[in-house]
């Protein structure tokens, strides 16, 4: 359809229109072309690429698409987020680091510093970057520089930790296998021996001679003396004697293949067989024990049956007599009598009762005080002269002495002076005589 129309013209004997009619816009002018999306990839880097490295190919291909690990590197790699369709590709295809105006090295820089430091050790460990102390600084600016400076241009490092720890489990595993054939081969090549040992084996008949009734432990410790008194010159020809063992060794380990070790799968088929010859011995068995079984099940059923055949006890006094008119009457228990007592009362009685047995604790207390006075009387040590004229002397020496300078033992060798006894047996009943003395006073 054009769209320059003209308004028609208008019909004989009528009115003339006098609206204009407008353009017609078709949809298809309006509508803009679809624009052509071009997917992005990522340029190439001057180093090897991910994963043509297999300690690092390794490291990536083992993360998922929606691990955050993998999207930090993807924008460390290449500036930006990546999809989840092509993270995993685009990271494998990275082989070095594209500085642009928008994107300079001090951008990497502050995106690694980010990070924290043990994450930056674990990735730095699994892409081969080494961080040893002796290459540079080892704190978190020295190990995002170093980081940086290999991403520019990854190599393959053979000396890296990573590769240094699956040769050595590579090495392990081989060593492993190897020694386990050498153990069970007779003829494998015998290690090289050590210089003592050379020594031993030369003065091991002259030292036996010497000492026939040594024992062999004996023996030892005279071999091992005379080898700790020798000098280094006189060590040498033992030393070169090793050092020609150790060679020997090593030329036959270079050609030596290890036996192939003996088969154990005979033992497992004699045990099929066995086990075999024993499920037909034990099919015979079982149907002689399912009869027996059989028979003890229906004695069980039996019993079971008589158990549920009992009536069951009631479940509460007279209930058997619910639904019937004979129901025994109901049998009125007695009421205790109420005390006429007041509370009161009650209180002024408990009171009593309570006093007099403090009396009585008082009492008792007083009888067992005169008790322990009478036995210590009983108890009174004998003295070399009568109380009453020690007393009578402790008090006239008391008379007008200064108490200051007076002490226990002054009095009591004044006493035994004066009576011409020996007090010092009894100190301690002298000592109390006159402590009581000098109280009274």
């Amino acid at each position: 359809m054009s769209t320059d129309q003209t308004a028609p013209p208008a019909p004989t004997g009528g009115r003339a229109s006098s609206r204009v009619r407008t353009k017609v816009v078709r949809l298809a002018e309006t509508t803009a072309p679809t624009p052509i999306k071009v997917e992005w990839t990522p340029t190439p880097g001057k180093g090897t690429a991910i994963k043509d490295m297999e300690h690092c190919f390794k490291y990536v291909n083992k993360m998922t698409r929606s691990d955050p690990n993998l999207q930090t590197l993807h924008k460390i790699f290449y500036g930006k987020r990546g999809l989840k369709a092509t993270i995993k590709p685009h990271t494998a295809d990275f082989s070095g680091l594209v500085y642009t105006e928008e994107r300079t090295r001090e951008h990497v820089l502050q995106d690694l510093y980010k990070w924290q430091i043990p994450q930056l050790k674990h990735v730095m460990d699994q892409l081969g970057v080494g961080r040893s102390s002796k290459d540079g600084k080892v704190d978190k600016e020295g190990l995002c520089a170093r980081f940086c400076t290999c991403l520019e241009a990854p190599v393959h490092d053979s000396n890296s930790t990573a590769n240094k720890a699956k040769t050595k489990k590579s090495e392990k595993k081989v060593s492993k296998k190897f020694k386990n054939a050498m153990k069970l081969d007779k003829n494998a090549p015998k290690k090289g021996g050590s210089a003592y040992i050379f020594f031993g084996k030369a003065q091991r008949a002259t030292i036996v001679a010497a000492n026939p009734e040594a024992i062999n432990t004996e023996i030892m410790g005279l071999v091992g003396a005379a080898w700790s008194k020798l000098t280094d010159e006189e060590k040498v020809p033992y030393q070169k004697q090793a050092d020609e063992d150790k060679i020997r060794y090593e030329n036959e380990m270079k050609t030596y293949v290890p036996a192939s070790p003996p088969v154990k799968k005979a033992k497992k088929k004699a045990k099929k067989k066995a086990s075999s010859s024993s499920s037909s011995s034990s099919s015979s068995s079982s149907t002689s024990r399912k009869s027996k079984t059989k028979s003890k099940s229906k004695s069980k059923f039996k019993m079971v049956t008589e158990v549920h055949t009992r009536k069951p006890p009631p479940l509460f006094p007279h209930s058997r007599y619910m639904l019937t008119k004979n129901a025994p009457k109901p049998v009125k228990k007695k009421r205790k009598a109420k005390s006429t007592k007041s509370k009161r009362a009650k209180k002024k009685a408990k009171h009593a009762s309570s006093e007099e047995e403090e009396s009585s604790e008082e009492e008792s207390e007083a009888s067992e005080e005169e008790e322990s006075e009478e036995e210590e009387e009983e108890e009174e040590v004998a003295l070399p002269v009568p109380r009453g004229e020690l007393k009578k002397a402790i008090a006239a020496l008391l008379v007008g002495a200064d108490l200051n300078t007076l002490s226990v033992k002054a009095i009591r060798k004044q006493l035994a002076t004066q009576f011409k006894v020996d007090l010092q047996p009894v100190k301690q009943e002298m000592k109390a005589m006159i402590m009581a003395a000098v109280n009274a006073a």
